[in-house]
């Protein structure tokens, strides 16, 4: 046996050996740096890794089936040269198609190289450069059938048939030195290029006409209220931009909805304090967008927020608070055509594990849009978060969590739970579980209807009764 092949056998034994490895925060697929993950249509998660070898480093694979608790199908590629910064994607744009791509550097062949599968990530043909530029900061699959990375200072857009592409848009920031850089494909056809350095956030877009590696094609730079840690991303619902904002102690993840020419209003999704490493992504397939990052207080935890619009994104869901939150780092996600996500991450070095967790937990464990405490409970509503088809009912539904154990002449219990959805009759529930069914016959198609759950608290050991006021919205196909 040579070498590679001795190298590549030990390698797929590693994996099949971390397979199984589970812990309270997921999976262990090995040891590497740099994780991707993305969903297919059949809810399969797709992970690419990779290792720091002496020679070139390898390129690791593997995928978790809804129905499997750990890596299946591993395999281990041997591009050229070293993987550079975030330099390995993977890619499932539908049809069976699994693309990965890795960014090697530097030396002959360096650039852009890819491997396609076309059954789902069972076979992948041969080692393709499909560009000679060198980019890693952030990447993504379009337009059409292409894939677009960004540096610093430009954009690299390769087309995944034809002749290699070797050419890229070098775009003035319109401050000093950007810090943070990231790229998404708006409505399939529209690039949108950001940066940020802490004290200035400013972005381009594609202008429509052009080759995009031109940077006549492109319009900007265009300001934004400063922020950092810029992260982009666009899927069938749109595009957003998240960034972090704040001052020290009093930091905050926001996004902002792309309307075609600038982002719109902020919109706060994580807590105020010190939250980091935030990654968001959208769905290839029903659009849904997806954020995760680490709540950087005391105990550590990783936490995620969905949005169906980019507009409204549910509260905050904790994944796990052990150690595990503690040593992960470059956090990347993929949104599951059923509303759930996959996130990945590494320990922050190349002999460290590189994990995996499927979210929520359970299918059961719905994150609530709004969430409040009072006493020892935390109570959240749950709205449908896909769209509702006519004539199905919306429901809603208010469920509690026991969060800290104090004492029993503080403690409370849930009395009643008022619901109301648009202008129909409000609804009451005395009796848990707290839920009621709406008719969606007279709400209109095209924008969110409020949703609300109005709870009554009354102390245990007596006294006066208490109220919180839930919050949400439903939104009716069509």
């Amino acid at each position: 046996m040579t070498p590679r092949a001795l190298a590549a056998a030990l390698a797929a034994l590693l994996c099949l050996a971390c397979a199984d490895v589970a812990s309270a925060a997921g999976i262990t697929f090995g040891q590497g740096r740099h994780p991707d993950a993305s969903v297919d249509e059949n809810n399969t998660a797709h992970v690419v890794w990779d290792a720091v070898d002496s020679g070139p480093d390898r390129l690791f694979y593997c995928q978790v089936p809804r129905t499997a608790s750990g890596c299946t199908n591993a395999k281990t590629f041997t591009p050229p040269l070293e993987s550079s910064g975030r330099s390995s994607y993977v890619f499932t744009p539908g049809g069976g198609r699994v693309i990965i791509a890795t960014v090697r550097c530097c030396g002959p062949g360096e650039g852009l190289h890819v491997y396609e599968s076309t059954d789902g990530g069972l076979n992948f043909g041969p080692d393709r450069q499909i560009g000679g530029v060198t980019f890693g900061q952030d990447a993504v699959f379009g337009p059409g059938e292409s894939i677009s990375g960004v540096t610093l200072g430009s954009f690299h857009n390769a087309p995944l048939a034809g002749p290699r592409s070797d050419s890229s848009a070098t775009l003035d920031a319109g401050f000093g030195i950007p810090t943070y850089s990231s790229v998404a494909v708006h409505n399939g056809t529209t690039p949108v290029f950001a940066r940020a350095d802490g004290d200035n956030t400013t972005f381009h877009r594609y202008s429509g006409a052009g080759n995009l590696n031109d940077p006549a094609a492109w319009v900007g730079p265009t300001s934004l209220p400063a922020g950092n840690e810029v992260v982009l991303a666009g899927g069938s619902a749109g595009t957003v931009l998240q960034y972090l904002r704040g001052t020290p102690g009093k930091r905050f993840w926001s996004v902002r909805v792309f309307d075609g020419t600038n982002f719109g209003a902020e919109r706060r999704i994580t807590e105020v304090g010190d939250p980091i490493f935030a990654e968001n992504t959208a769905s290839p397939f029903g659009g849904a967008f997806h954020s995760v990052w680490i709540d950087n207080r005391t105990p550590n935890s990783l936490r995620w927020s969905r949005s169906a619009d980019g507009k409204d994104w549910s509260a905050p869901y904790d994944a796990f608070d052990d150690a595990d939150a503690d040593n992960a780092f470059n956090l990347r996600v993929g949104g599951a055509p059923d509303g759930r996500a996959f996130v990945v991450w590494d320990q922050n070095s190349s002999t460290g594990s590189v994990k995996g967790l499927l979210l929520p937990a359970s299918s059961k464990d719905e994150p609530p849009v709004d969430t409040a405490e009072t006493g020892q409970l935390e109570v959240g509503l749950i709205v449908p978060f896909a769209c509702v088809a006519k004539p199905a009912k919306a429901r809603l539904q208010v469920t509690s969590k026991t969060k800290k154990k104090i004492a029993k002449n503080k403690r409370v219990r849930i009395t009643k739970v008022v619901f109301a959805l648009g202008q129909m009759p409000k609804k009451t529930d005395k009796k848990a579980a707290f839920r009621n069914d709406f008719p969606t016959d007279t709400l209109s198609p095209g924008f969110p209807h409020p949703a609300s759950a109005t709870v009554t608290f009354v102390p245990v050991k007596g006294g006066k009764a208490k109220t919180k006021k839930l919050k949400g919205t439903v939104r009716i196909c069509g």
